[in-house]
């Protein structure tokens, strides 16, 4: 049998490997964006944009955001809004080397 360390090994190696995924497919519709809106550095994400790409809820993103956890947020009028090019860095924050060899 395995043990909880080694499933949860399993599991965070898995949930790399999808973030590293969804910046990669990120990363390509950024630059297809580019390609046809100049002004893409400015392009803001609404909550449930970046809930998708993260995937997760857009629950998990407004409790991250009370917690003070997640993307940076920007808050215009009484919304709520995530730069692309924080997401990405937040996204790639995220990596996680493995333990040991």
């Amino acid at each position: 049998m395995y043990s909880k360390g080694h499933t949860d090994f399993n599991t965070e190696k898995k949930e790399k490997n999808r973030l590293t995924v969804v910046a990669a497919a990120f990363n390509v519709r950024c630059m297809e964006e580019e390609k046809v809106n100049d002004n893409s550095q400015t392009k803001l994400m609404k909550p449930y944009e970046v809930a998708e790409l993260l995937g997760v809820s857009t629950h998990t993103l407004s409790d991250w955001r009370n917690e003070g956890r997640g993307p940076v947020y920007h808050k215009i009028g009484h919304g709520v809004r995530y730069h692309i090019d924080e997401v990405n860095q937040w996204i790639f924050a995220q990596r996680r080397e493995p333990l040991g060899n």
